[in-house]
């Protein structure tokens, strides 16, 4: 008696697949792991970008030779993962954090004011971390605060919020 073979190519691109992700799935690991060791932190950089209010002539390039002079310029630079540092000043400039970054003031306490107009600092990213200002005059509408934060899992410490009308 003779059997009858059927050709299923569902079934063999199902087998071809389970055996080759034996073999990738476990070298992807490695990968994984060894960058994980070397201090690789996915798609930041873990770079520092430099803001100084002193910088007034440039070049600006956010090195701490040549700092940027406004906040967001250092923010707008940074990617997922870098740090922020900003040097003792008085900045008046609104702020958007659109990115999970470390904005880190001097120990002088870089003074940010929105200087009576709008939101003084608005995180809309995750995983922000905010620490080392003084906040202060944001706008006199009821929607304008010193610190608004629109996402969750942020840390903010070691501020200092004042003069601020209604938030």
């Amino acid at each position: 008696m003779s059997k009858t073979y059927h050709y299923n190519p569902i079934f063999q691109s199902i087998c071809t697949f389970l055996i080759a992700g034996l073999f990738i799935i476990p070298v992807s690991a490695n990968v994984f792991q060894e960058q994980q060791q070397n201090g690789y932190q996915g798609a930041g950089t873990g770079l520092t970008i430099y803001v100084d209010d002193d910088n007034v002539d440039g070049p600006w390039d956010g090195t701490l030779d040549h700092p940027y002079q406004y906040i967001q310029d250092g923010i707008d630079q940074a990617i997922d993962g870098d740090t922020v540092y900003v040097f003792g000043g008085f900045y008046r400039e609104n702020v958007v954090v659109s990115k999970s970054i470390e904005l880190i003031g001097e120990e002088k306490y870089p003074y940010l004011t929105g200087y009576g107009f709008g939101t003084v600092i608005k995180i809309i990213a995750e995983h922000v971390i905010l620490t080392g200002f003084t906040i202060s005059h944001c706008g006199s509408n009821s929607n304008n605060a010193g610190i608004m934060i629109h996402t969750s899992n942020n840390i903010i410490t070691n501020n200092d919020i004042q003069y601020n009308d209604y938030y």
